[in-house]
């Protein structure tokens, strides 16, 4: 049930965009057991001036960031999170030409009675 909020330069091509799309996707359905109608995702776009970040931190050196929200239900392990964050960036970089450095990563954690799928009803709250 992840919810994925992507910030991107708006100068990514829609290409790239769909390659992202699916590489995250992808990842999260190897990593965290996703099912594969459970892709809820915005692209938010913004000038590449708008996003702020150094030139280098702890050992990794930016260019044009990439950041990817994760909001999702909480009880993944390290290893989990771990496989999660080296298949988004090994695909990604891979499938588009952006640096496996400029993809930054978090994860938010909630427990599942922090989901409505619509209707107004709460459909994991036990």
């Amino acid at each position: 049930m992840p919810f994925i909020r992507i910030y991107i330069d708006k100068s990514i091509s829609k290409e790239n965009k769909k390659e992202i799309s699916n590489a995250i996707h992808n990842s999260l359905i190897e990593s965290f057991n996703v099912p594969i109608k459970d892709k809820f995702q915005v692209f938010i776009e913004v000038d590449k001036e708008d996003l702020i970040f150094p030139v280098e931190y702890l050992g990794n050196s930016y260019s044009n960031i990439l950041f990817i929200n994760i909001t999702c239900k909480e009880g993944r392990t390290k290893e989990q999170k771990r496989k999660l964050y080296e298949l988004c960036a090994k695909t990604i970089s891979e499938k588009t030409k952006i640096k496996k450095d400029d993809i930054f990563i978090t994860i938010i954690e909630n427990n599942q009675d922090n989901w409505s799928f619509g209707n107004g009803i709460a459909q994991l709250m036990e």
